[in-house]
């Protein structure tokens, strides 16, 4: 990419690097991880012409997970997808 002038890199994060989490606690670290990378990493490159972002999913109302999940979870989740894309400029 430094040869050719610039490129873009996507990483994929979680929830878990934003909310963090005790299940998975190897998990949650490599999350927070990408996440320290991809802002490092973007503020490096920015100006070689490289973008560095990071996506994440998250949970998705529909009514096949309303029969997954308690209406009370529900009401606390998003009511969208989306992705969160970090980049320095």
């Amino acid at each position: 990419m430094l040869r050719r002038g610039g490129g873009a890199i996507v990483n994929v994060a979680s929830e878990a690097a934003y909310k963090g989490g005790v299940a998975d606690i190897g998990y949650t670290a490599s999350k927070h991880g990408v996440v320290g990378l991809t802002t490092a990493a973007g503020l490096q490159y920015a100006k070689r012409g490289i973008r560095v972002n990071a996506v994440r999913s998250c949970f998705a109302r529909s009514r096949r997970s309303a029969r997954s999940w308690s209406v009370r979870a529900l009401a606390s989740m998003p009511a969208q997808t989306g992705s969160v894309t970090m980049r320095a400029s």
